[in-house]
């Protein structure tokens, strides 16, 4: 599959570089066939990217992928959990608005 592909190429190694700046430690960093969401992290601190990524533009995966990091430290959405989403991408706020006109998925027709 050339979106999982380009993915794991790409945003994967973007979310090691973006772990190792903020000095956060992952468990796993893994590419799936989320179609409901663009990422998650477990408990376990396993973080789960959607291969649609990749057709994002870099911005908003970027962004993704600092909420997702952040989840490593607050495993909720708390004012904390967004605070430290804003020190690792101030325009989140911008970021997050525009992923909303954005699906996890591709739908051919």
């Amino acid at each position: 599959n050339y979106l999982k592909y380009k993915a794991e190429e790409v945003i994967v190694p973007k979310a090691n570089s973006l772990a190792r700046l903020h000095k956060l430690n992952p468990a796993s960093i893994t590419v799936k066939k989320l179609r409901s969401r663009w990422g998650s992290c477990d408990h376990g601190k396993n973080i789960k990217l959607s291969l649609y990524l990749y057709s994002l533009p870099e911005e908003l995966w970027n962004y993704v992928l600092c909420h997702e990091l952040a989840h490593l430290e607050h495993l909720n959405h708390s004012r904390q959990f967004w605070n430290t989403v804003e020190s690792m991408y101030p325009n989140y706020k911008s970021a997050r608005k525009s992923l909303k006109d954005h699906a996890p998925g591709v739908y051919l027709f």
